[in-house]
């Protein structure tokens, strides 16, 4: 049996104080700077969607339509209301970064480095500075990849419950997330650590997933499956940004802050080349078919930022080795 870095022999590291203090401090300064830029347009479209609840919407789930319905009735519509929640989840996001290097074994100086990288990407500052539901893909990716370190470490197969409640929660706020779990569970597949796949877990998590969705999928059905038409104009009117492998490969180093790349990419040959990450390769390789599937797609750069989290924490891990 491999034993790792993080057995339940070694002490714990604790977030407190400093990965706390760098998420509230990443909160704070969107909250600071909330009046500064305007509302986001698409914000006031899901403002105009919470008026009008449904199960779903020719744009989007109805996730983000529910929250902008919460933000009516609690905190009110102003800027820095809106953008409350969107800094939260960023916030949320900076804590679980930290959380997944703990795991992977990193101590007291790499659990710090991860949450400050967490902070650092300009993408998740934009993102976080919009009501919109990409802030909430990305903890919810994080949180996905998560459950898998946890499920790699403990084997404790009724974790798959729990992949399968955040991956229907994510169809609910973005549809992009079924190719993250997919990429998840292929990368598990691809190697040795295969058999937490065989269970009859996992066949339990997919059918929460899948009621937690099924309002949707219902709504798409019966309304002809708007969103596919949709995408299927949007691509027929020449919207989508259309770049070679090697263009797209070079915004992806751009849009994380070419600051942050030694990290990401150091975490990515950590997942594939080191020993001590041999029970973690899974996250290279899911990693990998993220990155490919948007490329072969031609989706927009910034789809594939979620991805990035868990390479952070390997990259924070593997610095403070270095």
């Amino acid at each position: 049996m491999i034993k790792h870095p993080s057995s339940n022999d070694a002490p714990r590291v604790s977030l407190w104080p400093w990965v706390y203090a760098i998420a509230m401090t990443y909160f704070a300064l969107h909250l600071a700077t909330s009046t500064r830029y305007g509302y986001f347009r698409d914000a006031l479209y899901y403002l105009a969607c919470s008026e009008h609840l449904a199960f779903g919407y020719v744009d989007q789930p109805p996730l983000i339509a529910v929250l902008a319905w919460i933000a009516r009735h609690t905190l009110g519509t102003s800027l820095p209301a809106l953008l409350f929640w969107p800094a939260l989840a960023g916030a949320a996001r900076i804590v679980l970064v930290a959380a997944f290097a703990r795991e992977l074994g990193a101590k007291r100086f790499g659990v710090v480095l991860a949450a400050a990288l967490a902070a650092t990407p300009g993408v998740w500052w934009v993102i976080d500075h919009q009501f919109a539901m990409n802030s909430l893909e990305t903890i919810l990716w994080t949180g996905c990849a998560y459950v898998i370190l946890l499920l790699l470490k403990t084997r404790n197969s009724k974790l798959w419950v729990v992949f399968g409640a955040i991956v229907g929660v994510g169809l609910e706020n973005k549809y992009s997330i079924a190719v993250f779990a997919f990429a998840l569970i292929a990368g598990v597949l691809l190697t040795r650590q295969r058999r937490i796949l065989f269970t009859i877990w996992i066949l339990l998590g997919g059918a929460l997933a899948v009621l937690i969705f099924l309002p949707n999928l219902i709504w798409n059905i019966q309304n002809q499956w708007p969103f596919l038409e949709l995408m299927r104009n949007v691509r027929a009117t020449g919207k989508d940004v259309i770049l070679p492998p090697g263009r797209y490969l070079l915004q992806q180093i751009l849009m994380m802050n070419p600051v942050s790349f030694p990290f990401w990419f150091g975490g990515l040959i950590y997942y594939f080349f080191s020993r001590e990450a041999k029970a973690y390769r899974a996250f290279g390789f899911a990693f990998v078919i993220t990155i490919a599937f948007f490329m072969v797609t031609h989706g927009k750069d910034y789809y594939s930022a979620p991805a990035y989290a868990m390479l952070l924490a390997a990259g924070a891990t593997v610095a403070e080795r270095l």
